[in-house]
């Protein structure tokens, strides 16, 4: 969490796989990047209000409270980020626009509804590249590998979409 406090403008690298104490918060107004450098961060990501970029490594979230990066205003990049999560892999809520571009986005956990990218407010969301798998499930409704809430806007330009119970894309 320091590193981030301090990182405004810059970027944080891992140096190592890293397990979060608890969910790391990128400060309102930020703008980082957070290089993972191939490693893997254990743990979760919020961002109320920043510009953040997550390149080149993987996410790892057992919290089922939580979902592994949450961002509900600005902006947010994916690049080459492999991300499981027990919850929402990514969770896209309100004035943001983003790109994800590579990686694989899944869920760890089968009950409850858990997409691996979840996108809501008035989100404007470009998925250029990717693997997106959604969860198995037991339950009726189960999530999907994409889901796109009313109001949300998804263009899909490329990347592989499987799983789900009852939709591998969702719109509402």
């Amino acid at each position: 969490q320091t590193a981030i406090d301090n990182a405004n403008g810059k970027t944080v690298k891992l140096l190592s796989d890293i397990a979060l104490e608890e969910t790391a918060t990128i400060g309102e107004d930020s703008k980082i990047t957070l290089d993972l450098n191939g490693k893997t961060l254990k743990g979760a990501i919020l961002a109320p209000k920043a510009d953040i970029n997550v390149i080149n490594g993987s996410i790892v979230n057992e919290n089922s409270s939580v979902s592994a990066i949450e961002i509900n205003s600005g902006s947010l990049n994916l690049s080459d980020t492999n991300i499981s999560s027990a919850r929402h892999a990514v969770r896209i809520d309100g004035a943001v626009e983003a790109v994800i571009d590579g990686g694989k986005y899944t869920l760890i956990g089968t009950s409850g509804t858990h997409h691996a990218v979840n996108v809501s407010g008035t989100a404007n969301v470009i998925i250029k590249a990717g693997e997106f798998v959604g969860p198995a499930g037991t339950t009726m409704d189960s999530g999907s590998a994409v889901c796109v809430q009313t109001g949300a806007n998804v263009k899909i330009e490329g990347g592989t979409f499987t799983g789900g119970k009852n939709n591998t894309l969702g719109v509402a």
